[in-house]
Parts: C-alpha cells; structure tokens; sequence
C-alpha cells in the first residue's frame, strides 16, 4: 500500500514538473501586450486593492491619459480571464466587471432589461432607441460587446439581433457585471465602485 502511494506520489510530481516546463498549449498564443497595456494593468492592480474598487480598464485608460483601442481591451480582457486570480477585481467580480466601460455596462443593461420585457432580443435600432445613441455608435458598441462574449447575435444584416449571453442571469442576482458607479474626485482621480 506504502509502495502504491508512493508511486501515485512521483506520478502527480512528474505531472506537475512537465506542466510547469512546457504548460499547456492554448489554442491561440496570447499576443504581447503594449507598454500602454501593462500600463493600464498596473494601474488598475493599485487601485483594485482600495476597497470596493472595480474600476474598468477604459476609466482606467482615461485616468492615466491614454487611448485603449477596441483590440487592446479585447486583449487586456483576455490576459486578465487567464491570470484572474493575479488580480483582486477580476477575481472577486469577474473580468466583464473590469472590462466594459460604463457605457458599454448600460448598453448591455438596456438588452437584458428589453429581453426580460418583450422576451425577444434587440436590434441595433431597437438598443439605439432604447439608449438615445445614434445607430452606427450603439452598433459598435454591440460589436465589441459580441467580440468578448457578453452578447450573442443572431442573424445577419439589419435584421440582426443581439442578447445578452446566457451564462447572464436574467432575474436579480448578487453578480455585478453590467453595475458599477463611476466616481470623479476634482476632476482628477477617476474610478468605479461596486
């Protein structure tokens, strides 16, 4: 019996020594992230610490004075679901918490409010309506918001519809993912709260 432990023993220790040399192989390498990118990461890694915070990476961006394109948040919001438990937000309320804008948080409010009403998804004139945004802005924004998997669409053309993902839920929840408060001090110091 002490022989058959000992061998289970040296079998998970050479496991986990050929995981730790070689990994596991994603299915896509992740691309390097910017100076701009790590830049933002530390930022938000100070002010997750702060109690409550759950500051997203665009008022983030816009604290510190720099442009995060659409692909460089993808890409942070990827790097952040991989090492979540490196980081204290995305690991208490999840990586859709830090990675839309508060915007984009209020847009994906207005589809799941809209589905739980009229138990039908919305259109992009439908969430524009629904928002006061201009069409081509709220389209965009669905976009994005379809390119990181908070919203599913169906169809294609104008016709296409969009909802919130499933793995959303659709009555109250303690999850915060499309809530946070912004806060602005002096017009200075920019954050979100939980």
């Amino acid at each position: 019996m002490k022989t058959l432990r000992s061998w289970r023993r040296g079998v998970f220790f050479a496991s986990a020594i050929v995981l730790l040399r070689f990994g596991s192989l994603p299915a896509q390498q992740p691309a390097e992230l910017t100076s701009q990118e790590k830049q933002a990461l530390e930022h938000l890694r100070s002010d997750w610490k702060k109690t409550y915070r759950t500051t997203s990476l665009p008022v983030a961006a816009r604290a510190l004075n720099i442009k995060l394109s659409d692909e460089s948040r993808l890409r942070l919001a990827r790097h952040l679901d991989s090492h979540r438990s490196d980081f204290v937000a995305p690991a208490r309320h999840g990586v859709t918490t830090v990675a839309l804008s508060p915007e984009e948080k209020r847009i994906a409010r207005a589809l799941l409010s809209r589905e739980i009403r009229h138990g039908s998804a919305s259109t992009v004139a439908e969430a524009a309506a629904d928002l006061k945004l201009p069409a081509p802005a709220a389209g965009r924004r669905l976009e994005f918001l379809r390119q990181l998997g908070v919203v599913s669409a169906e169809g294609e053309g104008p016709s296409r519809r969009y909802r919130a993902a499933e793995r959303f839920p659709r009555g109250p929840s303690p999850r915060i993912d499309f809530y946070s408060h912004h806060v602005e001090v002096n017009g200075r110091e920019r954050f979100e709260v939980a």
